[in-house]
């Protein structure tokens, strides 16, 4: 196939050349957000099955300040990257 001269390039090729390093962050961020969600979840059912007043206290404060700051940093990390970028 060739080209016509006044054809425009694909939207893949007028990208930024820094959109590789870009996605890359997205990436990492939302990998270690998920990741905190869920090591508060796997947290959560381990002292689901412990019997213990410290269980309570884990359960509420160490697991929930896991899930809820992996949840912060996913829509913490949607929100700054926009469509745009």
């Amino acid at each position: 196939m060739t080209e016509s001269p006044n054809s425009t390039p694909a939207a893949s090729d007028r990208a930024a050349p820094d959109r590789p390093q870009i996605r890359g962050q997205l990436r990492s961020r939302l990998q270690l957000a998920g990741i905190l969600i869920a090591a508060g979840l796997v947290l959560e059912a381990i002292t689901l099955a412990w019997s213990h007043p410290f269980s309570f206290m884990t359960f509420i404060f160490l697991s929930g300040a896991l899930v809820v700051g992996g949840a912060g940093l996913y829509l913490w990390t949607i929100v700054s990257h926009g469509p745009g970028e």
